[in-house]
C-alpha cells in the first residue's frame, strides 16, 4: 500500500453508541460508486444564454476521459468488473468481493449494532493509488449506515 495516499475527506468513525457486532463476510460481493472529478465547472443556469442538452453538459462537464481510463485500469488490475460508467453523472460503478474492496482502498470495515440493526461500517482514511488521487471525489458503499432520517410523522 506504499503507492497509496490518504484519501482526504474520507476520515470516518463508527458511529457513536454503536458496539461492535463482529466482522462482514469476507466474500460478500458489493458495489461501490466512484464519484470522478468534473471536466470543467458546470455553468450557473442563470448564465447561460440557452439550456444545454444532456450530451452537451456532459461533453463539457462530465467526467474526463482519461480520469475514467485511470479508473478502469485500476479496476482492472484488482479484477474488479466494472458494473456502469456514466460520463454525464461522472461515475463508476466497480463491483468485487468485499475483502478485496478493502484491501485495495485499505478500508478498516466492520459490523455495528446501531439501535436494533446490525450494519457495516467503517472508520479511519480510505487510500487511493497516487494516480487517482485528485480524479476521484467520493467513494461510496462501504459503509450502510443510514445517511438520513425522517422526522414525519403521520
Amino acid at each position: 500500500m506504499s503507492s497509496h495516499v490518504a484519501f482526504e475527506g474520507s476520515l470516518r468513525e463508527h458511529p457513536v453508541g454503536s458496539v461492535a457486532a463482529g466482522l462482514p463476510a469476507a466474500d460478500e460481493i458489493i458495489q461501490l460508486t466512484l464519484i470522478l472529478r468534473r471536466r470543467s465547472a458546470a455553468p450557473e443556469p442563470d448564465s447561460l444564454d440557452r439550456h444545454l442538452s444532456h450530451q452537451e453538459l456532459a461533453q463539457l462537464h462530465g467526467a474526463d476521459p482519461d480520469d475514467i481510463q485511470a479508473v478502469k485500469a485500476f479496476a482492472a488490475q484488482h479484477g474488479f468488473p466494472i458494473a456502469s460508467v456514466s460520463t454525464a453523472a461522472r461515475s463508476i460503478q466497480i463491483s468485487g468481493r468485499l475483502a478485496d474492496l478493502a484491501e485495495a482502498f485499505g478500508a478498516e470495515v466492520e459490523l455495528r449494532q446501531l439501535g436494533e440493526k446490525i450494519v457495516r461500517t467503517r472508520r479511519g482514511y480510505l487510500h487511493v493509488p497516487a494516480l487517482l488521487r485528485g480524479r476521484i471525489l467520493a467513494i461510496l458503499g462501504f459503509d450502510q449506515r443510514p445517511a438520513a432520517r425522517t422526522y414525519h410523522t403521520f
